[in-house]
């Protein structure tokens, strides 16, 4: 990563804030159309698609945890103080790109050694973990300047895991790294069949659908109401479990037969990322298509989906 990529990569972090008056010259520098606005930021980043590592590595599927933890591990493993959000897109491609700076000015081979593989490790256990899934949602849903700024990212950000790769092997250990640690141990969707097992209730059932490690697939309030408003059911306000919630009590079979193809539209996603880790790529596909199966066979028994209590989120 040169200089001017460092600075893309700082730019592009700084437009995943909430937008200030200097973002729309920023904008403009990377000839991205129009200019990002409150309303827009608001309604993508705080309601529908988070921009924290957390959220999507974690199999709370929540801000914080074990994730979080993990990712302020990092931080200090590299002796910096953890920020309040650690694992906030724009701190996370911030830190990436003074990786990159401090890589330039240093003289000493070793440290340059060193911050290679600091910035490889950022790369591949605390970006492109989660990234390509979440950039190409945005792509989707974000309009047309986050949109833009989406692929824009994403393109940087296959340029910083191919370079990843690309380093040279220590000790005879090969280049490509076991699953990132993030992905490894992540319990599946639990089966709310199984009555035996007090962990899978219907409700744990409906908080792991909502954890994208768990389930493969991001699912937003923007989904949910195309939800309700493709099987004709009544919409409700509030948080997503909530939501879910009111979809499964109208028309259980027809919610899940809806949930089971997001399930294997997000295995189609996934499948169609392309410049990542193969590894990391074959997880999300399994986890989505492993949840498309689990849905088609909850479809068509009954079980209760709505015990329990309300979202944590």
């Amino acid at each position: 990563m040169n200089t001017s990529r460092a600075d893309l990569i700082r730019t592009l972090g700084t437009l995943a804030e909430e937008p200030r008056p200097e973002h729309t010259r920023l904008a403009a520098a990377l000839g991205l159309p129009g200019v990002p606005d409150a309303g827009g930021f608001t309604d993508l980043f705080a309601l529908n698609l988070y921009p924290y590592a957390s959220v999507h590595l974690g199999p709370e599927g929540m801000l914080g945890g074990v994730a979080r933890d993990r990712v302020a591990g990092f931080w200090s493993a590299l002796g910096l103080l953890p920020p309040a959000e650690p694992d906030h897109l724009g701190t996370l491609l911030g830190l990436l790109a003074e990786l990159a700076e401090r890589h330039e000015r240093e003289t000493e081979p070793a440290a340059r050694v060193l911050l290679s593989r600091a910035r490889a490790a950022l790369v591949q256990e605390h970006l492109e973990t989660w990234l390509p899934a979440f950039l190409g949602r945005v792509t989707e849903v974000g309009g047309p300047f986050y949109a833009a700024w989406a692929r824009l990212l994403m393109e940087a950000l296959a340029e910083e895991a191919a370079s990843a790769r690309a380093l040279p092997e220590i000790d005879g250990k090969p280049t490509e790294s076991p699953l990132p640690l993030h992905l490894r141990n992540v319990a599946p969707l639990p089966d709310p069949r199984r009555a035996e097992d007090d962990a899978t209730t219907g409700e744990d059932f409906l908080r792991a659908l909502l954890a994208p490690v768990r389930s493969g697939m991001i699912l937003t309030r923007i989904d949910l109401s195309r939800a309700a408003r493709e099987l004709e059911l009544g919409a409700r306000m509030g948080e997503r479990l909530y939501i879910l919630k009111a979809l499964l009590g109208q028309d259980p079979a027809a919610t899940l037969g809806w949930l089971a193809d997001e399930a294997r539209a997000w295995t189609a996603r996934h499948q169609a990322v392309s410049g990542f880790a193969p590894d990391v790529t074959a997880f999300w596909i399994a986890r989505a298509s492993a949840t498309a199966r689990l849905l088609d066979e909850l479809a068509v028994v009954d079980v209760d989906m709505n015990d329990g209590g309300t979202d944590r989120e």
